[in-house]
């Protein structure tokens, strides 16, 4: 997957999905994060359902298994609003996004790379809907939480910069 050679990926995947599904059961953490690998592989082919089905199922079991509370739960429901955000579908994805910033803020804090990237996922939504002045504050806060807790050249930082200056194009700023 991290050679960008998904088919093998794929393979090998499923493979070990069927292994941990006979010998640890579908509701495992440990199948868990095959569940989700699947549903990042599938992301990145853009096959937008089965991503969503596996991805689900991961947050079906980290829910299950360690509470909806949990960091885990957070870092899933962002994958899902950003498969949304890809799919089209912006309600949805600032729904997910929405429960992501809430549950990472309780669990891993509001200064957590993962929760200001969720942060920023949700301005992303409005920038694609439009909606410059709503997506602002969400790229200005991610900004802050981002730039405070990583070096500045860090690529998670540069992102949200680029979302700033294009907000600010398009403002006329």
């Amino acid at each position: 997957h991290q050679k960008h050679d998904e088919k093998s990926a794929l393979k090998y995947l499923m493979l070990a999905l069927r292994i941990k599904e006979k010998q640890l059961g579908s509701m495992n953490s440990n199948t868990a994060i095959t569940y989700n690998n699947l549903g990042s592989v599938y992301w990145r082919l853009k096959r937008y359902d089965d991503a969503i089905k596996y991805t689900e199922k991961s947050l079906d079991v980290y829910q299950a298994t360690y509470g909806e509370q949990h960091p885990n739960s957070a870092l899933e429901r962002a994958n899902l609003a950003s498969i949304f955000a890809d799919k089209g579908d912006l309600k949805k994805a600032r729904d997910y996004y929405i429960k992501a910033i809430e549950v990472g803020k309780n669990s891993l804090g509001l200064s957590h790379p993962e929760t200001a990237k969720a942060i920023d996922g949700m301005g992303t939504t409005y920038l694609t809907d439009g909606k410059i002045k709503l997506a602002l504050p969400y790229f200005l806060l991610a900004y802050k939480l981002l730039s405070d807790t990583l070096d500045q050249n860090h690529s998670d930082v540069m992102l949200v910069y680029k979302h700033l200056q294009t907000v600010h194009k398009k403002m006329g700023v």
